[in-house]
């Protein structure tokens, strides 16, 4: 009996030890060649001391594997070619990294480390990604005298690497030649190249340029990181507001102006002379009221809340390496912009449309 409860008291630290977590390596989707290098390995505890590791697997076309020097790592025409091992930037062990698990949001406890890649045959200069496997090695001592070691490999599921430059020339080809398309018809019809921004005064609307501009920007960025990550991007909900916001205005604006020529071809003597079509200031028109002959507040309000945020989104997006997610609180400020803008309008085109008829006009001139 002594005897098996000693085989028991033996047996518990190789018990413990095989139930204790393996580490696993994770790697973001969709980072880029010209930012730092993120990956994180679970359920371990790494410091500078273990002498971690890094190098990534290139997927290339056609070929043979062959691990390559780090001087080359773009060497000939091969299927699967290495970097050479990279040390960290940047160690953070016992750090907490949140990774999407069934839709759900799991925090996992390890070691992240951060790589500055400064190889720049990773990625040729005209491919928006490559396919690559990132693996990581590092030690542990198994003594005192750190004479012996135990050594360690992970690789990561297959990501995409993207390069930036390259992702947002080929996802602006499509989008300028559909943009001059679309200048070619207005040229046809008559209109203009700018005939889009236009409104059936011939006046620039700033409500049809809001939306134009927020198509082509948010167009060319969701499709620079679909490139990149060879799949839909994450799009944040306040952008899917935002866009929403521009669309209701340039709809609302459409419907007021369709509804106030409708009542004035009503209302208009067939015999009286057409009225003169108001000239046009160029660009300021976009903020010029008519009615009143001075600059439009709301109109100005609303064009510099649509110019930051364009400015902002597109600065972030490109920093960051995704798509920003507007703050709510900028949203806001944009839709009581624009709220202003719609009620100032259409508060001044419901005093009176159509003016009163002179007794001259009414009973004809002698």
């Amino acid at each position: 009996m002594r005897a098996l409860l000693l085989l028991v008291l033996c047996a518990l630290p190789v018990l413990s030890q095989d139930d204790k977590p393996e580490p696993r390596l994770w790697a973001e989707d969709g980072q880029l060649v010209n930012h730092y290098f993120r990956v994180f390995v679970e359920n371990a505890t790494i410091t500078k001391a273990n002498q971690p590791l890094l190098s990534l697997e290139v997927s290339r076309l056609g070929g043979e594997k062959e691990h390559l020097d780090a001087g080359d790592p773009g060497q000939g025409a091969n299927w699967k070619s290495y970097t050479g091992w990279e040390k960290p930037l940047d160690i953070y062990p016992n750090y907490s990294y949140v990774v999407e698990r069934n839709e759900n949001p799991a925090t996992l406890q390890g070691t992240l480390l951060i790589f500055d890649l400064k190889q720049p045959k990773i990625i040729r200069w005209f491919q928006p990604t490559v396919h690559i496997n990132p693996e990581i090695s590092w030690i542990v001592y198994t003594d005192d005298a750190k004479t012996t070691f135990d050594d360690y490999h992970l690789t990561a599921p297959a990501i995409y690497l993207g390069n930036r430059f390259a992702a947002l020339i080929w996802s602006l080809i499509p989008i300028v030649f559909t943009l001059a398309v679309v200048i070619w018809f207005s040229v046809r019809l008559g209109k203009g190249p700018l005939g889009l921004l236009r409104n059936d005064k011939g006046l620039f609307s700033l409500s049809r340029t809001q939306i134009s501009i927020w198509t082509f920007v948010i167009g060319s960025m969701v499709a620079t990181y679909g490139l990149i990550q060879l799949k839909i991007p994450d799009i944040p909900n306040t952008l899917v507001v935002m866009m929403g916001l521009s669309l209701f205005t340039s709809t609302a604006q459409s419907v007021k102006e369709n509804t106030a020529k409708s009542k004035e071809a009503a209302s208009t003597d067939a015999s009286a002379p057409p009225k003169e079509a108001p000239k046009s200031r160029g660009f300021a028109d976009m903020i010029y009221d008519d009615k009143t002959n001075s600059i439009s507040l709301p109109k100005a309000q609303m064009l510099f809340w649509t110019v930051l945020n364009i400015g902002l989104f597109l600065y972030k997006s490109i920093v960051d390496g995704e798509l920003w997610a507007i703050p709510e609180e900028m949203v806001v400020l944009m839709g009581a912009s624009q709220s202003g803008y719609l009620l100032k309008d259409l508060g001044v085109s419901s005093g009176g449309n159509v003016p009163a008829k002179t007794d001259a006009s009414a009973t004809g001139t002698t």
